[in-house]
């Protein structure tokens, strides 16, 4: 499976022939195959679905792709460029442009500090000007319809909906070229999935971003995605792709 180049420039993040296996157990020397010459390609504004059952190895693809995670043998490109061979210093650079979004958004914040000084550290380590900084955060708090004075507690304080739109919104901050959402609606109620899922796509198409997201619910994937893969006995089959 190759890039399809929609676009000019390269892939957001594209795996070639990933293989990967994980012990059966600490005194066991035999392994399971997880995935078997994998590849996928997520294009900048692109969002690629990814089903399967449990188990299958769906979050360790998306941990692949960021870097997470090392695969048994396969290359990983970020923006065109091998990780394996990227100097560190620009590894740095790059690492926080490639983001995401758990199933448990809480795990995102700090839990016994307000969400407003989680938000601060971010802030710190992304941007010099603290003006500009701010003004950021101020900016997409108003486009996810959050107020302002919600940043005052910590994060068991908020709604399910509000958590994760606050942890889309940490992702956002750092720009990314690439995020992988792992199942982060799954937890929401259907009123609510639904937003944040439209968010997402939503950023996706202003930003140039490239998602991938990865869930269960094969319709919202159909609703949402421009094609949708799945993940199957070690294989990934395509599943379904907007005409």
């Amino acid at each position: 499976m190759t890039c399809s180049h929609i676009n000019s420039g390269p892939a957001a993040v594209e795996l070639r022939q990933i293989h990967k296996s994980f012990s059966l157990g600490l005194l066991n020397t035999k392994k399971k195959r997880i995935l078997n010459g994998v590849s996928l390609c997520v294009e900048p504004g692109q969002l690629v679905g990814l089903s399967g059952p449990s188990g299958s190895g769906k979050t360790t693809i998306g941990n692949i792709a960021l870097g997470l995670s090392r695969a048994d043998s396969g290359r990983v490109l970020w923006n065109g460029r091998e990780l394996n061979y990227l100097p560190r210093k620009e590894k740095k650079r790059l690492r926080p442009r490639f983001q995401k979004i758990f199933q448990d958004p809480a795990l995102s914040f700090a839990p016994f500090q307000t969400l407003e000084k989680s938000f601060r550290d971010v802030l710190r380590f992304l941007f010099l000007d603290k003006m500009q900084a701010e003004k950021r955060l101020s900016m997409l708090m108003q486009e996810m319809k959050l107020e302002q004075n919600i940043l005052k507690r910590p994060p068991g304080k908020v709604s399910g909906g509000e958590i994760q739109r606050l942890a889309l919104i940490r992702c956002i901050l750092a720009e990314p070229f690439f995020l992988v959402a792992d199942e982060p609606t799954s937890r929401l109620d259907p009123l609510v999935q639904a937003q944040v899922a439209r968010q997402i796509q939503t950023m996706a198409a202003e930003k140039g971003m490239g998602v991938l997201f990865i869930s269960h619910d094969f319709s919202l994937l159909k609703v949402l995605c421009h094609k949708v893969l799945r993940l199957e006995n070690t294989s990934l089959i395509p599943a379904w792709q907007t005409e």
